[in-house]
């Protein structure tokens, strides 16, 4: 993978972006991003293999719904459901 130069928004291949790199783009953290991404708000398009993990991978399109989702969310603790 390659860091676009500021260390922080790494950049994967074809133009994606990873969970940490996604979140510096929504300026959310990447746990945030991830558990998103577990609740279903926002599933990443692409993945890649790393070994025996899997890197989802979020495209512009997914930064798009990712910002829709960090919109729509308030910020604080939630209640556990």
């Amino acid at each position: 993978m390659k860091d676009n130069g500021n260390g922080i928004g790494r950049k994967a291949p074809d133009n994606t972006y990873t969970a940490s790199g996604a979140a510096y783009l929504v300026n959310r953290s990447p746990d945030t991003v991830r558990r998103w991404h577990r609740q279903g708000l926002c599933v990443p398009s692409k993945s890649m293999k790393a070994g025996q993990l899997t890197v989802w991978l979020y495209t512009l399109d997914d930064i798009k719904k990712l910002r829709e989702v960090a919109r729509t969310q308030r910020p604080g603790r939630k209640p556990r459901s």
